[in-house]
């Protein structure tokens, strides 16, 4: 074999070798960051728990991705025993990752305009005034630290599960305004507390470690 020959090949298994350990190194980690139940659970892939976030659903067999890249975690109780109308909230809770048909498409949900407790305050509480984030019976109830309860309208009509407001800004009349969905039959005769959640085997805070795979990124280095 010539020299050339011999030069090409060993540059081209050095070449190789260079690409299969960045490849290795580089990829992002995935590691379950959430469990509904026993068959149900999210997993982030993404270093310092930043990332794309998947659902799956083992008996349905459905596995989807929620967001392709930055989502955080939700960082206070989150109890989800439902199954039809899945919500996921944002790290600052400005709004939520919602499926309607048990996981197979996403979409965004939000707070309505004008829905939050206090008028002429924000639509949404921060995520340091909220106690509770609870999803059964494919509605979504957010309970604030001052009580205050937030909801999606209940699961039926062309909305359903979108639209987020205050129950005081929907009820209470003597603020002297109406919100845009207080008159919405789905947003009638809404529940005034959290219904009771029985037996429920699903975690109540999304979970991450953070230094997943940052070895190989110092080793890396």
């Amino acid at each position: 074999m010539s020299v050339f020959k011999l030069m090409l090949l060993y540059g081209t298994i050095i070449l190789s070798g260079c690409d299969q350990s960045s490849t290795s190194n580089n990829t992002p980690p995935t590691q379950v960051v959430y469990r509904f139940d026993d068959h149900r659970y999210l997993e982030l892939t993404g270093f310092g728990c930043i990332g794309a976030l998947w659902y799956t659903d083992v008996k349905m067999k459905i596995h989807t991705e929620v967001t392709s890249q930055f989502y955080q975690l939700f960082t206070s109780t989150y109890i989800h025993p439902s199954e039809r109308y899945i919500a996921i909230g944002y790290y600052d809770n400005s709004g939520f990752l919602i499926s309607k048909d048990y996981g197979r498409t996403w979409e965004r949900a939000s707070y309505s305009p004008g829905g939050g407790a206090i008028p002429g305050g924000s639509s949404n509480p921060s995520s340091g005034e909220i106690e509770s984030f609870t999803v059964i019976n494919d509605q979504a109830f957010i309970l604030t630290k001052k009580g205050e309860l937030y909801l999606s309208s209940k699961p039926f009509g062309e909305r359903w599960g979108k639209d987020y407001a205050s129950l005081r800004a929907i009820e209470d009349q003597r603020y002297g305004y109406k919100m845009t969905f207080s008159e919405a039959k789905n947003f009638q005769d809404l529940p005034h507390q959290i219904p009771e959640v029985k037996n429920y085997i699903g975690w109540d805070h999304m979970r991450c470690d953070p230094n997943l795979g940052s070895s190989s990124i110092e080793d890396k280095k």
